[in-house]
């Protein structure tokens, strides 16, 4: 029995993602929307275009992207003490993120930042991240 269901253009819902994207098969134009918040930063930075390039194949053609990026170009480091562990960070700035979404052919609508994500109540230096809200251009 599967908990796939269509959604309004006929694309896979996120139980059924989730479940296959553990292995590998989400098919082109399978979603109106990619999420990701609070991640791209965390993997090799040389490896951001080619998932914004897989993000822009699961979208179905006017599908939307909300991601969560960085202000400035960061080499690859490390961070101790981030709530217990080690966290990895690298990242390109936001306007080359910018750049590298346009030369994937989305569209950006807008753009803000976001602050930390994390509980206020943690004594954390206080973050921002810019939020890029874009779409995939429709081919004519």
């Amino acid at each position: 029995m599967s908990t796939s269901r269509p959604s309004r253009s006929g694309s896979t819902d996120i139980a059924s993602a989730s479940r296959n994207a553990a292995f590998g098969t989400l098919l082109e134009a399978s979603f109106d929307a990619v999420v990701s918040f609070y991640v791209v930063f965390h993997l090799p930075r040389e490896e951001h275009e080619a998932l914004f390039r897989r993000f822009a194949r699961w979208l179905v053609p006017g599908g939307y992207l909300a991601v969560t990026v960085s202000h400035c170009r960061e080499d690859a480091y490390t961070e101790d003490g981030f709530f217990g562990v080690r966290m990895y960070r690298s990242n390109w700035s936001r306007e080359d993120y910018v750049q590298m979404l346009a030369r994937l052919d989305f569209e950006l609508l807008e753009t803000s930042a976001i602050g930390h994500g994390y509980d206020a109540s943690e004594p954390r230096k206080r973050e921002s991240h810019p939020l890029l809200f874009a779409r995939k251009r429709e081919r004519t």
